[in-house]
């Protein structure tokens, strides 16, 4: 003979599905929240990305015109007539920084 079903019992079940039911909506919940600042974090280190891509093409552009202008006065030193030893020792001077700007435009246009 079968047990009548007590009011406790018989929302035992329904009960514990709805507090699962609740458990999940409460995970599904933590997640769209980190999912939230997941897009923030995402959004936010594109526009680091994208500012750090414009300030570098800004020195790119900086860079390209200071070498262009030592590489005419180095032309000038070089080729210079009656300049004396100052001219070719400034010039040898120069040579190693010419190098260097050369060396950071190649590897800005490489990061670029």
């Amino acid at each position: 003979m079968a047990l009548p079903l007590t009011p406790s019992a018989a929302e035992g079940k329904p009960t514990h599905q709805l507090g699962q039911a609740i458990a999940q909506l409460q995970a599904l919940r933590q997640q769209h929240a980190e999912l939230g600042m997941l897009d923030a974090v995402i959004d936010e280190l594109s526009r680091c990305h994208q500012s750090i891509r414009q300030i570098a093409s800004r020195h790119l552009v900086e860079l390209d015109a200071a070498n262009s202008s030592l590489s005419a006065a180095l032309q000038l030193l070089w080729q210079g007539e009656g300049g004396g030893p100052h001219d070719s020792h400034l010039a040898f001077m120069l040579e190693p920084l010419h190098a260097m700007q050369l060396n950071a435009a190649s590897e800005l246009n490489r990061l670029l």
